[in-house]
């Protein structure tokens, strides 16, 4: 419950008073001394009428009262002042009062609760104070965004701006829509090979899962057929050399198409990062769609809970006979590392009966030692490919790993040998990885 004034004329008076000088108007004194005594008492004595205009008019010489050239104040005569008749303490006296400014003052003239003043409230007293109810702090309106994202990259936006006075529905206050449904989208089913008319339906291909190293021939489904221009679930839907990220087919996600990035560090999804890693900071489109923001490339970053690591990384953990195998160096840790400047690292062949690791040397062979690769924290380093040997052919496959060298506190631009690292070597392993034929 809030207390409510109703603002009556004799009340409004003392108010006017009180704007005048706080707006800048002053009585004119020199008026107020040149007023003999009228032998009016003070509004509210009994013993006079003090409603009697004639009586105020002749002593305020005919000006009209205050309260009516305040109630007259409209943006039009913002700013302006008037002569009138007023209370002046002893009496009524003639004085001026000036309109609030522009930038306060609407056409209607309104009291302290901001509505509008009764042009015939009479007096009041303190009996006519009253309590009101309290109005409800509604009629905001309230925005909820929510999005269904679907199997096939679609990003389905609901919601809606809702008067607060009114509950939103349990469905957007929780973003709990059947996306499902809104969808409209099943599980592709699988299809028996790519270019078969009628093996799916109208707008749909047949797609089959890459997977290099199955042996089997993998399975083939029907999904949406890819979109232009960037659309993708195999890297040959792109052009322009561009690589297919984020495809699931099994799903019937649709990917998208973007040209690998140069720098190693870079990415275009969570899988071209290490297990420990994720691509943070990527902005990506749904595929076939119109942003505002064009796609940007994200970093390999280390996943919260991880610690930090130097990584010699290889990207399959089965590659085929004369496959080409490219290494990566990743430096998560706060502190610039060193390399090798010929050959970052060798090949061990672990022994099949013994299980020992058997050092292969570098897949390269160096005639000078060369310039440290000097890798700043927070970086990667690609390495020269090379090709995987030809095991596996006849006597099954062989499984191999990769080992490097790392230094710190090294002078940069200086061979290993004269550089003055302050720390190192720390040895460093790759997963194991099997070269050989798919059974």
């Amino acid at each position: 419950m809030i207390s409510t004034i109703r603002l009556g004329c004799s009340l409004v008076t003392v108010l006017v008073l009180v704007l005048a000088l706080s707006t800048g108007c002053v009585f004119d004194d020199s008026s107020m001394d040149a007023i003999p005594d009228s032998g009016l008492d003070v509004p509210g004595d009994p013993q006079q009428d003090l409603s009697d205009g004639d009586q105020i008019q002749s002593t305020c010489n005919a000006q009209p009262d205050c309260d009516s050239v305040y109630m007259g104040c409209t943006s039009t005569v913002a700013g302006m002042c008037f002569p009138c008749c007023g209370w002046g303490g002893d009496g009524f006296v003639a004085t001026s009062i000036c309109c609030p400014g522009a930038d306060v003052l609407g056409d209607t003239v309104t009291d302290l609760r901001g509505e509008d003043v009764p042009s015939d409230a009479g007096d009041l007293t303190a009996s006519d104070i009253e309590d009101v109810d309290a109005e409800s702090d509604c009629g905001q309106m309230l925005c909820i965004d929510c999005v269904c994202t679907c199997d096939d990259g679609r990003h389905l936006p609901y919601g809606g701006c809702f008067d607060d006075c009114n509950p939103v529905p349990d469905v957007l206050n929780g973003c709990s829509a059947d996306c499902v449904s809104m969808c409209g989208t099943e599980p592709p089913r699988n299809c028996q090979m790519e270019g078969i008319p009628g093996d799916c339906d109208a707008g749909q291909a047949c797609v089959t899962q890459p997977c290099p190293h199955c042996g089997a021939r993998p399975q083939s489904f029907c999904v949406k057929a890819p979109c232009q221009p960037d659309g993708c679930y195999v890297d040959a839907d792109c052009r322009d050399g561009g690589s297919c990220y984020d495809a699931n087919i099994p799903s019937g996600v649709m990917g998208f198409c973007e040209i690998p990035a140069d720098d190693p560090i870079s990415c275009w999804s969570d899988s071209a990062c290490p297990g420990i890693s994720r691509c943070d900071g990527l902005v990506t489109c749904p595929p076939c769609a119109i942003c505002d923001a064009p796609n940007a490339a994200g970093t390999c970053r280390l996943q919260d809970g991880n610690q930090e690591t130097v990584l010699l990384h290889v990207q399959y953990s089965m590659v085929t006979p004369g496959e080409t195998i490219t290494a990566t160096w990743y430096n998560f840790t706060s502190d610039d590392i060193f390399l090798s400047g010929c050959s970052t690292f060798s090949i061990d062949l672990k022994d099949s009966v013994s299980g020992q690791w058997v050092d292969q040397g570098p897949p390269f062979a160096c005639a000078i030692e060369g310039i440290a690769v000097h890798l700043p924290a927070g970086q990667a380093h690609r390495t020269m490919s090379f090709t995987a040997p030809m095991d596996g052919m006849a006597g099954g496959p062989a499984t191999y790993r990769l080992r490097g060298q790392y230094f710190t506190g090294c002078i940069v631009g200086q061979p290993l040998s004269s550089a003055k690292c302050t720390n190192g070597p720390f040895e460093i392993d790759s997963i194991e990885y099997l070269v050989g034929q798919a059974p």
